[in-house]
């Protein structure tokens, strides 16, 4: 399933397995891009990689107008919603310039950048990842201590 099939899932009611599934959407993409950046660092062929990893970002981003009323699980999709904007952003202070879609880059131009500057791009949108990845999880950690607080329950984990 696509990341926002299960967000709409959650109208039902947010469960471990949806969060199980998201995650695991993300840390797939996560792993693609770290292959990306390596097969680039070693000279491999990585065109395919990287219209893999395009196909599968494309079909997980969404538009984020989402309302919920628990502000942790609407910091949670917030998250989630940037993580899948990780691979393209502003460089520096450059807004003018336009998003820099990193992708897009190395399939586009794979004879005219440099491979340096690729393999720093990826690890850039990487770092990126890995806060949203890890954002997730603490979000997830307050939302299970304030359910444990409200309910006095351990039972209702996710």
């Amino acid at each position: 399933m696509r990341t926002l099939e299960l967000i709409t899932l959650t109208e039902q009611g947010f469960t471990k397995q949806i969060r199980d599934e998201i995650e695991n959407l993300m840390y797939q993409a996560f792993y693609m891009l770290y292959i990306l950046r390596n097969s680039i660092t070693n000279r491999d062929n990585h065109l395919e990689k990287a219209y893999l990893l395009q196909k599968m970002v494309n079909e997980n981003k969404f538009v984020f107008e989402i309302e919920i009323q628990n502000r942790h699980l609407y910091k949670y999709f917030e998250c989630i919603y940037n993580f899948w904007q990780a691979t393209e952003y502003y460089q520096g202070s450059f807004k003018s310039r336009g998003k820099f879609d990193l992708i897009q880059e190395i399939i586009d131009n794979e004879s005219h950048k440099r491979k340096g500057e690729l393999i720093q791009e990826c690890t850039n949108s990487l770092n990126m990842m890995e806060q949203y990845l890890i954002a997730c999880g603490q979000i997830i950690a307050k939302y299970n201590v304030e359910e444990i607080k409200k309910t006095g329950k351990y039972s209702n984990r996710l």
